[in-house]
């Protein structure tokens, strides 16, 4: 009996230990030249994972953005039915999930970024297809694709966009066949000169515990994570962006200049560094703030309140150093300036309101000569009191965004 006990003991702890391996990969330096998955085809083994990534999955149904990762992927790639990562490929690969008791997953790197800085990372994501009949009647299961770190043995944490919103896919209002490309997406300081990062994608179920019906399956392709070395020389200014990028005639813009080296990556600079910016294409006049400052340590300014009011298309600004560093000067991409609002229009404004109550939301919009929305205006609006006996209160001023802003806390 004893021995019968043991057996069946260690049977049941070998089958544990089957079931919770999870591994990860060797770690890819990046000293060596950026990483890239561009390919899995159909017919790669199971258990079989492309170099320096791993594919991992969840040990339940429909795993959600808190479900942890349980067990790496040990199918095929070319499955009938049930869950699956099918190889697609130059299209990379698709995630497939079904009410089967596991579900996938995700998509690890394992990278080593010593002496390295300034690492980003592309991919595109596509919704494919849905795993059975499209729905008809909402809600739908919202499925999406989620960037991640992790630094060495550390908690997972969410990668966010200059906003701070977390960089994802998600399918949640889209259709089959859209096409999402992130560019360049910035990883934190904390990942540079480490001997070992992970980056993932995270495939979850977005709107749990709502929806149901079919699933929706999303590809993962063209992953590039690029650096810089920690140590970058900088010998050239550059623009490296304009915003908005078709600035309105008549509004303000945004441009920032980046120091970098002869290989396009970002380096500090030595010393406090002056920069001034200039026409470089363009009949008209480039006016408003037009200087800025490099601090010493950074490599980057942006200088705000620059302004064109020439309607015209391949406009270019030259920016150059007037003291500091050294550096050649940087000429942009050519832009085009668009007709620009000359007037506001308000609408869902309220004729009668009650006293010391907020009033209903109401929204002001930045409009062109034609009427239309100016989605580039850069400004502010006020709202002032022109007559009456009683004084109004609240928030009276606000910022334009895409062309409008809407007031919600006016009293009167």
């Amino acid at each position: 009996m004893k021995r019968l006990l043991l057996f069946c003991s260690l049977l049941c702890m070998s089958a544990i230990s089957t079931f919770a391996q999870l591994t990860y990969p060797a770690a890819y330096n990046l000293a060596g030249g950026s990483y890239s998955f561009t390919q899995w085809n159909s017919t790669s083994p199971a258990g079989t994972y492309p170099t320096n990534m791993i594919f991992h999955r969840y040990a339940i149904t429909d795993g959600i953005l808190s479900s942890p990762e349980s067990i790496d992927y040990t199918l095929g790639y070319a499955l009938a039915s049930g869950i699956k990562i099918n190889g697609l490929g130059a299209n990379g690969i698709e995630f497939v999930n079904s009410s089967a008791t596991q579900s996938v997953g995700m998509a690890v790197v394992a990278l080593n970024t010593t002496n390295r800085a300034a690492v980003k990372v592309s991919f595109t994501a596509q919704f494919t297809a849905w795993n059975g009949a499209a729905p008809t009647l909402a809600p739908f299961r919202e499925w999406a694709l989620r960037l991640q770190y992790r630094i060495g043995a550390g908690a997972w944490v969410d990668v966010v966009d200059g906003v701070g919103q977390p960089v994802e896919y998600t399918t949640a209002g889209k259709s089959v066949g859209d096409v999402q490309n992130f560019t360049n997406v910035a990883l934190p300081s904390a990942v540079d000169n480490q001997a070992l990062v992970y980056v993932r994608v995270k495939y979850y179920w977005a709107n749990s515990p709502l929806g149901g019906g079919s699933r929706p399956q999303v590809r993962f392709d063209d992953l590039t994570i690029s650096s810089c070395p920690s140590s970058a020389t900088p010998d050239r200014l550059v623009i490296s962006s304009i915003s908005p990028s078709t600035p309105s005639s008549t509004s303000t813009f945004n441009v920032t200049v980046q120091s970098q080296d002869a290989s396009g990556c970002s380096a500090n600079l030595n010393q406090n560094t002056d920069i001034a910016l200039a026409l470089q294409t363009g009949t008209g006049v480039l006016a408003g703030t037009l200087t800025g400052t490099i601090p010493t340590g950074q490599n980057s300014v942006t200088i705000s309140g620059v302004r064109y009011a020439t309607v015209e298309n391949g406009v270019q600004i030259r920016s150059s150093v007037t003291s500091g560093m050294a550096l050649t000067a940087g000429i942009s991409s050519p832009f085009n300036v668009l007709q620009g609002a000359t007037s506001i229009v308000g609408t869902n404004l309220v004729n009668k309101v009650h006293i010391n109550k907020p009033l209903r939301s109401f929204t002001i919009t930045a409009t062109r000569p034609d009427l239309t929305v100016d989605p580039s205006y850069i400004g502010t609006v006020t709202v002032t009191q022109v007559s009456g006996p009683g004084l109004i209160s609240g928030t009276l001023t606000r910022a334009f965004s895409n062309g409008d802003r809407k007031s919600t806390r006016l009293n009167s």
